[in-house]
């Protein structure tokens, strides 16, 4: 073999692999026979050395990119697409399935290796930006609407999610925190939460009460007691009595009520107003002094009437308390009726004064 000593065994062991060698052969001498001229040269190569099937496992991945772990002298395909040297494979599409081989590749000395186990492996689906913080549509008592947003689900309080932006259940007067998410597609992952929208379901509407009359005096007028209400007079301030004090004797007052508003209930609209008088006064009509009193004076329907009256005859008129309401009339010589139908309903004193002389009697005006 290439030109090296002669040898009477046709094999040649110890060879390098993938090497060109060249052979010769002659007959050789005998004791009646010289030698023969050399053969032909019969240039062969050896083989080149087999090697192992690599093994691959996973470096890293993304939504688009899968990165095999580096194996020496590898190269790699992927789905029995053309080889490469490199084990990043870009340009990839989110969330789906690739299988990846490798195979030591030929060199001088060493043939190409079998190909390896496919290693098959899934892109991570893509990444969403969280949507902004939901906005409120609508609301009411036992519920809360939030504005749609496209691919999205929504939780209150951190609970399950849910593809509609309804809410309904809720208690009334409470305070919820809602997120929103853009949901997981066959590409896409779900997004981050978005920051919360903080909203309180509206109170419960209550119906307005209805006003009764427990009892009343010249002074005090009470009503019968409703639970959770609170009450007022002539349109004053509210007060959680139902008992008014302090009246004037027969006066006519209007009274209305409302259910008070709590933590989950809203005030309840104003009733319909209840109207009552107070009776008429039990104390004694207080007397204005004077020497003497006039003995023809006599009460009719809303006012009195003066028989007899002397010339210069005074007439005034005082509410309850002694306020005088009319201004005073002075009367001549003769027969007058003085009428107080154009005072409001009540109780009214009137004092006819003479002189020394001076009578002071009490009219109710209807």
């Amino acid at each position: 073999v290439n030109g090296g000593d002669w040898q009477t065994s046709p094999v040649f062991d110890g060879l390098t692999a993938g090497t060109s060698y060249s052979f010769t052969a002659r007959l050789k001498e005998t004791a009646t026979l010289a030698a023969s001229p050399v053969s032909e040269p019969l240039v062969v190569s050896t083989d080149k050395s087999a090697q192992a099937a690599p093994t691959l496992t996973l470096a890293s991945k993304n939504d688009n990119s899968i990165t095999l772990a580096e194996i020496s002298g590898a190269e790699y395909r992927v789905d029995g697409g053309d080889w490469q040297n490199t084990p990043v494979f870009n340009g990839l599409t989110a969330n789906t399935q690739y299988s990846f081989t490798a195979r030591l590749k030929e060199t001088e000395t060493l043939a190409a290796s079998p190909v390896s186990v496919p290693l098959v492996v899934s892109t991570d689906k893509s990444a969403q930006a969280a949507p902004a913080a939901p906005a409120l549509a609508s609301k009411n008592d036992n519920s809360i609407t939030l504005m749609e947003i496209v691919g999205a689900e929504y939780s209150v309080d951190g609970g399950d999610w849910q593809t509609s932006p309804e809410f309904g259940g809720l208690t009334a007067g409470t305070s919820y925190s809602f997120t929103a998410r853009l949901k997981e597609t066959a590409t896409l992952a779900a997004s981050p939460v978005s920051v919360p929208l903080v909203v309180s379901t509206d109170k419960s509407a209550q119906a307005a009460p209805t006003l009764t009359l427990a009892s009343k005096t010249d002074k005090i007028i009470t009503l019968t007691p409703i639970s959770g209400a609170e009450y007022r007079v002539n349109g004053g301030d509210w007060q959680t009595s139902p008992v008014f004090n302090g009246l004037t004797a027969n006066t006519q007052y209007s009274f209305t009520a409302r259910l008070k508003e709590t933590e989950t209930l809203a005030a309840s609209p104003v009733s319909e107003p209840l109207v009552v008088s107070t009776d008429e006064s039990e104390n004694p009509v207080p007397v204005f002094a004077g020497t003497n009193t006039i003995g023809n004076v006599q009460v009719i329907r809303n006012g009195v009437q003066v028989q007899s009256a002397n010339n210069g005859t005074l007439v005034s008129v005082f509410d309850i308390n002694g306020k005088s309401v009319m201004a005073t009339q002075t009367l001549s010589a003769g027969n007058y009726s003085v009428l107080l139908d154009k005072l409001p309903q009540g109780l009214y004193l009137v004092r006819v004064r003479n002189g020394s002389q001076m009578q002071t009697v009490s009219v109710t005006v209807r």
